[in-house]
């Protein structure tokens, strides 16, 4: 029966080494003229075609990225956000003749960095914000492989990320909040030390200082529905002024729209919800809630081009870059003929 041709095959036609024949195929100059026209002759007899591991024979390329999750976050593999991100890493890989290994990183697993790097298993790496301290960090960069973090980290670590600009996106909520003339506003806060909620927070209490608009904060456990609904019908009870709730979790909004219901507030009108990100369950929600949204696609895209700029360019200088968040209206803060998204 007979088989597809190898590179040892190429090598034995042309009479050169493995390597010889692996320098023609990375287009490398230190091969002579008539040598690389000996072995693509060879190539086009034998009818031979490249794969990878040829092309990384001479190279020492892998054309392989890691992405680093973390197994032992369950969001990590349910979260939708998650899911786009990834999409959109491997819709720019892809065309750069690269493909995504996903590696699982546990508190119990002491050296993927070390072994990543050791085995060459990838020439560069990913992995979200949220996994990064001291001591992980230090294996990265001993590992000497290019990386990027998905989503901003503290300064402190000098590292380079993407992300959604955070900060603005806090702000255009109490921007649209107050241009609908509310009045006061129930504001959800997570207890983490996550920069994303901590960049939001800081955009919201930016324009509160400059609106006359008030607020009120109440700390949440993330991502608990009884626990934000029983607070926020508390706070609602308590304070008969607050006429908006935001929310930075999809639970706590899909909690306040529960809240809304039971006591019979007419949202859009008197009690208005907005939150961050508009996963599906959020855009199917009745009444569908008004969002401050990002294109977690292009969010992907850019952690994948700015993590290929590395391996190609070996740049030292920082890359931090923010993802423009969008205002996305609907009807739990407007009326309906004045809505933006119809989705």
């Amino acid at each position: 029966m007979k088989t597809d041709a190898t590179i040892h095959d190429v090598a034995r036609w042309a009479d050169v080494s493995i390597a010889t024949v692996s320098r023609v195929i990375n287009n490398k100059s230190v091969v002579k003229f008539e040598t690389k026209q000996i072995v693509e002759r060879a190539m086009k007899e034998l009818k031979y075609h490249p794969n990878s591991m040829a092309r990384c024979f001479v190279s020492q390329k892998t054309s392989r990225v890691a992405l680093i999750v973390d197994i032992d976050n369950p969001s990590a593999f349910d979260n939708p956000f998650f899911q786009q991100v990834q999409f959109g890493i491997e819709k720019v890989l892809a065309k750069k003749g690269y493909s995504l290994s996903i590696y699982n990183k546990s508190a119990h697993d002491k050296g993927l960095i070390e072994r990543l790097a050791f085995e060459k298993k990838a020439d560069g790496i990913l992995l979200y914000s949220l996994m990064l301290d001291n001591k992980f960090l230090g294996s990265l960069k001993k590992s000497g492989l290019p990386f990027v973090c998905i989503g901003e980290t503290l300064e402190k670590y000098k590292v380079d990320w993407v992300d959604v600009d955070n900060y603005k996106a806090g702000e255009l909520a109490v921007e649209h909040l107050s241009e609908n003339k509310y009045k006061k506003i129930l504001v959800t806060e997570i207890n983490s030390k996550d920069v994303f909620n901590i960049r939001r927070i800081e955009g919201i209490k930016n324009v509160l200082k400059n609106k006359e608009i008030k607020a009120k904060f109440i700390d949440l456990t993330h991502d608990n529905f009884r626990d934000a609904y029983e607070k926020i019908l508390n706070a609602l009870e308590e304070d008969e002024e607050l006429d908006a709730v935001l929310t930075l979790s999809n639970h706590h909004a899909l909690a306040a729209q529960r809240v809304a219901t039971k006591t019979e507030f007419l949202m859009g009108r008197e009690f208005a919800i907005i939150t961050f990100d508009s996963y599906p369950v959020v855009e199917l929600s009745m009444p569908r809630l008004t969002t401050v949204d990002v294109d977690v696609l292009a969010l992907g895209s850019e952690v994948a081009r700015a993590l290929l700029q590395k391996m190609e360019n070996q740049e030292e200088n920082l890359l931090n870059l923010k993802i423009i968040p969008k205002l996305c209206v609907r009807e739990s803060t407007v009326k309906k003929e004045e809505q933006e998204c119809l989705f």
